[in-house]
């Protein structure tokens, strides 16, 4: 099966909060891109539900993507980010592009449309 991606994931177990309608669930990212992350979950979220996704990387610094919840698996979810400020912007490209194999490809990444 081809790779549809547009975007390269890393991967890295990062501890969160994703919020769906005001519900906090308590999960780690099995991996990340700049357009969405594969989060585990117990128990998962609804499909298609609107959610935040909340990540602390510092006492001064939280990454915080809006987005909905496109896939639902038997030990994970996708959540595909459909809006974040610029500081999380900013310190998530820096932390993909820090752990990604190739680097160059995620400078090109962000010449693209970001949410699409």
């Amino acid at each position: 099966m081809p790779n549809r991606r547009k975007r390269s994931r890393v991967f890295g177990a990062y501890e969160g909060m994703l919020e769906v309608r005001g519900v906090p669930w308590p999960v780690r990212t099995r991996d990340i891109s700049l357009k969405g992350a594969l989060i585990v979950a117990s128990p998962a979220p609804p499909l298609k539900e609107r959610c935040v996704l909340s990540i602390p990387l510092a006492d001064d610094v939280l990454l915080r993507m809006e987005g909905i919840i496109v896939r639902v698996g038997q030990s994970d979810i996708a959540m595909d980010f459909t809006a974040m400020d610029e500081e999380t912007y900013g310190h998530l490209a820096r932390l993909v592009r820090l752990r990604a194999e190739n680097a160059d490809a995620i400078d090109r990444e962000e010449l693209s449309e970001p949410f699409a």
